[in-house]
């Protein structure tokens, strides 16, 4: 399981734990890498690259729309190798769908939704999220995907809201799955990071960030 937030970077989260009691109980509980950053500014490039090994060109936001590459990604790695996936996007309205925008949804923010291999004729798995109890549902049952990412929507994610905003949503979201059996049985990681940070702009890349 992957988490996406954004842009505050690790000074202003793990580098002081003072809105973000939660993210930093999870780095003292289990690890922390401390030399991560971001491959670029601002955010669309991140998740063109994380989702593809290569930002394909993406230098700023909306620089492109849904199914705009068709380079496999991925999510279409995984679903050629018979792997089953499952990318939760908070607060889209619909199954891939392929607007700019919804509310607290920012397409830039979904990194399988730019790529034509996970969209019709394709089984689409990008999802709207669907709260944390219908996820470890999902997760514990016999049909769990083996490879899951989430991106909160644009105030759970620290882009809009604050640092506590998000680590709150995170306490709310995640503590139940680390409970779940699906990570108590052993076999499974999740991994929480961010985008870029904005504060930092000192190297080529996005920045330090958890």
């Amino acid at each position: 399981m992957v988490i996406m937030e954004e842009n505050k970077g690790y000074s202003a989260t793990l580098g002081s734990c003072g809105s973000d009691p939660y993210i930093c109980s999870l780095a003292a509980s289990y690890t922390s890498a401390t030399n991560w950053s971001g491959v670029g500014h601002p955010s669309q490039p991140n998740y063109v690259g994380i989702g593809s090994g290569s930002t394909q060109g993406c230098t700023a936001d909306d620089c492109v729309g849904a199914g705009a590459y068709s380079v496999t990604d991925l999510g279409g790695q995984l679903t050629k190798a018979g792997i089953p996936w499952t990318a939760y996007m908070e607060s889209m309205p619909s199954a891939c769908y392929t607007g700019s925008s919804s509310g607290a949804y920012a397409l830039k923010h979904n990194p399988f939704i730019y790529f034509k291999d996970n969209l019709a004729p394709a089984v689409c798995r990008i999802l709207p999220y669907p709260g944390v109890s219908s996820m470890v549902s999902t997760l514990t049952g016999a049909n769990a995907p083996d490879y899951v990412w989430i991106t909160p929507n644009l105030n759970d994610d620290m882009h809009d809201g604050s640092v506590a905003a998000g680590d709150a949503w995170l306490k709310t979201n995640l503590a139940p799955v680390l409970a779940s059996s699906w990570f108590t049985g052993g076999n499974a990681t999740v991994i929480i990071t961010m985008d870029e940070n904005t504060g930092d702009n000192s190297g080529a890349g996005g920045g330090h960030v958890g």
